[in-house]
């Protein structure tokens, strides 16, 4: 197990899953202490501490690129950014695992690996503008959609 990452990020993702548990979980200083890997960190201890890469098993470098993507593919926006990606991704994890939710619904595997993931990419290429800017402008989105 996470094999494919240096050992200085093998290292911060061990001190990532200490505090993983916890409702204060603070993803703004895993972003400032990682220089804007708040999103990545926070999503491969998540995958570490579910066991998911064992339980799938999926391939670390898979992982690491798909993690590595979506984060690179939140915009720099004052709200809907990565690190508000890693946030809502860990209160799921929190909401599942500490909350009980998991249990009481009881989630296969297989659910709780795509709600952490829905979590993580629910802002992915957010513009960062609402649908009545959209609206308003008649922009591609809102006439898109």
């Amino acid at each position: 197990r996470m094999k494919a990452l240096p050992e200085g990020q093998r290292r911060v993702v061990m001190s990532v899953i200490q505090t993983i548990d916890a409702w204060d979980y603070d993803v703004w200083s895993v972003q400032d202490f990682t220089d804007k890997g708040g999103l990545f960190y926070t999503a491969y201890a998540l995958f570490v501490r579910w066991d998911f890469m064992r339980k799938f098993n999926m391939e670390e470098d898979i992982v690491i690129n798909f993690m590595s993507q979506i984060e690179a593919g939140y915009h720099p926006n004052p709200y809907h950014n990565s690190m508000h990606g890693g946030d809502v991704m860990h209160i799921v994890h929190y909401i599942l695992h500490q909350g009980g939710l998991k249990e009481k619904v009881q989630l296969s595997e297989e659910d709780t690996l795509a709600a952490i993931i829905a979590g993580m990419i629910h802002d992915y290429d957010h513009p960062g503008l609402n649908n009545n800017f959209h609206i308003k402008v008649q922009s591609y989105l809102a006439t898109l959609y």
